[in-house]
């Protein structure tokens, strides 16, 4: 039925143009030709690859593929892809994705608002390149460690739960916008035969939330000793404890104002490199020190070891004590005045603290301010008290405490000698 007649009579065959095209391509001297187009049969698209090979006395064979479900198929699964990098745009969630080769294949408006690096500038690279927004170096991250055993998966991260093909962890990043917690899931993307076809991760900023808890506990834990101490001294203690556990503070002191004398004087100093020491001069000493410039601006003051040294060198401040890598004080408001200091340091290279430990001192210092307010007032009174006791004990007149019906409250030795 076909034999004798031009291949463009074919149903199935390609256009009459095509066809001239692709054979003068041949008897040009090609030996070999593939192309696809589709035809109109019966109000339906047909697609088809067509194959050309030059035989000997200028003929050809041509193969012919129906590949309309192929078609059919890559233009549903293009659809689907594009409809899942519609959804992780759009994700609330920093999220990206990689292809089995750990290379960049999605990074969504999220996390270019989290990190402040485009997709531009990420897309389609691999060798950890999703990292070096967060930490600052190309290092694994969660997704990758899938590849890892159980107990080297509990190295990397203080917390995370597995279950089957996801990872769940929260970490603090200190080198993302000056410090933040981050919660993050991964999990791995695999094909429709169940191979492996890549990860997605994402991350959520959870600082407001930590910051919330670690307030939450240190409050809780300064009030209870407020309560329970009898001293400024072992109330300072308890202080200390909470700062130690919740950032890492070794070294701390609060500093208050004698007034009568302009002195910034020590109730607690704990210091690995120096002794308890006396700042004179608190409100005339040019250049201040860091301690009175707190306590002068009644703002909280964070100074890193470069930070310190220009402003000793410019003769901003003035250098008292062993030098640290990293300071931070923040005043002591209690109604609206400043009572003193209260300074955590470091002195190792390379630790320093963070936004987030400077934003618990501030949150945490009112309530310790009240508390100091009201130790010093007691402290002030039982002295008093201890002061008339010893005058009332020890005169040689004779006193006595009486109430208005006439009864006598207490007498001295003295007036009952008299007797």
């Amino acid at each position: 039925e076909f034999v004798g007649r031009d291949i463009w009579e074919i149903p199935i065959a390609c256009s009459r143009e095509k066809c001239q095209a692709m054979m003068g391509e041949m008897t040009e001297g090609t030996e070999l030709l593939q192309t696809e187009y589709s035809v109109v049969i019966e109000g339906r698209t047909l697609h088809y690859e067509a194959r050309l090979m030059s035989l000997p006395d200028s003929a050809m064979l041509v193969i012919l593929r129906n590949i309309t479900q192929g078609m059919i198929e890559r233009r549903q699964r293009k659809q689907a892809e594009q409809q899942l990098r519609d959804i992780i745009e759009f994700l609330p969630d920093a999220t990206f994705v990689v292809d089995k080769d750990k290379r960049i294949i999605a990074w969504n408006r999220a996390v270019e608002e989290m990190t402040g690096v485009p997709k531009e500038e990420v897309l389609g690279k691999g060798d950890f390149e999703y990292a070096v927004p967060f930490y600052g170096e190309r290092r694994p991250v969660l997704l990758d460690l899938f590849d890892l055993g159980e107990g080297e998966i509990h190295t990397k991260y203080d917390f995370i739960q597995r279950d089957g093909d996801s990872l769940v962890t929260e970490i603090f990043v200190p080198g993302l916008r000056g410090g933040v917690y981050l919660w993050a899931t991964a999990t791995l993307l695999k094909d429709r035969d169940g191979k492996l076809a890549g990860a997605i991760e994402s991350v959520r900023d959870i600082t407001s939330r930590k910051l919330r808890e670690r307030e939450s506990t240190a409050l809780y834990r300064i009030s209870s000793a407020a309560g329970s101490v009898d001293s400024m001294a072992a109330f300072l203690d308890t202080l200390h404890g909470v700062f130690r556990d919740l950032i890492r503070a070794d070294n701390f002191f609060v500093a208050l104002k004698d007034e009568e004398r302009d002195v910034l004087v020590f109730p607690y100093f704990s210091d690995e490199m120096d002794s308890i020491l006396e700042i004179d001069r608190v409100s005339t000493r040019e250049p201040p020190t860091p301690t009175t410039q707190v306590f002068r601006t009644g703002r909280s003051l964070h100074l890193g070891h470069q930070e310190m040294l220009a402003a000793y060198q410019n003769g901003d401040l003035a250098s008292v004590g062993s030098r640290s890598q990293d300071w931070m004080g923040v005043p002591l408001i209690s109604r609206g005045e400043v009572l003193g200091v209260m300074t955590v340091q470091h002195y190792e290279q390379g630790k320093r603290f963070n936004d987030m430990d400077e934003r618990l001192l501030i949150s945490v210092s009112d309530h310790v301010a009240r508390t100091l307010e009201r130790m010093q007032a007691e402290e002030l009174l039982k002295a008093s008290e201890e002061k008339y006791r010893s005058i009332f004990e020890t005169a040689s007149w004779g006193i006595f405490q009486a109430a208005p019906s006439g009864e006598l409250l207490s007498v001295n030795p003295a007036l009952a000698s008299m007797f």
